[in-house]
């Protein structure tokens, strides 16, 4: 049995840094797992909404953003799981989830 995930490309690591294959060669190594892609990915990904101090500002503007990538562009894919590299990300995705019932449980690739 497979574990589907997908992976959220944070801005500062992807756009910003044009780091997009090694975290998803990291994926791709871990037997059990089928790294799904969404449609708007890489260079096009969205923006998660957790960044420059925006959740800290307003939250609730954050948690929409978040509940978009969420609704729109991962929960379509039929993923139990989406990964990140980004704490902001990370935390913002966590919270979301949780706050709106989506089920999809967010992990840090770190951790």
């Amino acid at each position: 049995v497979r574990m589907k995930v997908t992976y959220h490309d944070p801005c500062e690591l992807g756009r910003l840094s044009g780091v997009y294959e090694p975290p998803r060669r990291v994926l791709k190594s871990i037997e059990g797992l089928e790294l799904l892609e969404p449609r708007l990915t890489r260079e096009r990904s969205r923006c998660c909404g957790g960044g420059g101090g925006l959740w800290g500002y307003k939250n609730w503007v954050s948690m929409n953003a978040a509940e978009l990538r969420l609704r729109k562009d991962f929960e379509p894919l039929g993923v139990e799981r989406l990964v990140t590299a980004c704490p902001a990300c990370y935390m913002n995705f966590k919270y979301t989830s949780l706050d709106r019932s989506i089920p999809i449980q967010v992990e840090d690739q770190l951790g």
